[in-house]
């Protein structure tokens, strides 16, 4: 079984538990990193072999201080090769959309994270060629 590398970047303590919880739900072997600050999961990023980074990145958008769009802005500058799920509360449209123009974007998914998001995010890990394990 392959085994998959999950970072999850959310300030919200009851959002990461359920979303953390239901991707360990799925039946895949996974690694999750929580993050509760997106400077702190930046800086992981930066730091890290292409061993050590993630297969995707969870990110909640609406976080105090460097928020999800100035991580997004972060990674686009910085050449960073990594996937991203933007989370968010937000049904706007506007918003999705802004979000999905990262080509590094592969989806946006609304919360609370649910039985369907845990789901879309595997059949997505599933495509990948980078698989640690």
């Amino acid at each position: 079984m392959e085994k998959y590398k999950v970072m999850l970047v959310d300030d919200d303590p009851v959002s990461t538990f359920i979303t953390r919880r239901l991707i360990e739900s799925q039946g895949h072997e996974v690694e999750i990193i929580e993050f509760f600050n997106s400077r702190d999961a930046f800086r992981f990023l930066t730091t890290s072999t292409q061993e050590e980074l993630p297969d995707v990145v969870l990110l909640d958008i609406n976080m105090p201080i460097f928020n999800g769009w100035k991580f997004l802005e972060s990674i686009h500058s910085h050449h960073l090769a990594v996937d991203v799920v933007m989370l968010s509360s937000s049904l706007d449209f506007e918003e999705r959309e802004k979000a999905l123009n990262y080509p590094f974007v592969v989806d946006y998914m609304t919360k609370p994270f649910s039985i369907k998001n845990g789901r879309d995010l595997f059949n997505h890990l599933q495509k990948l060629d980078r698989k640690v394990g």
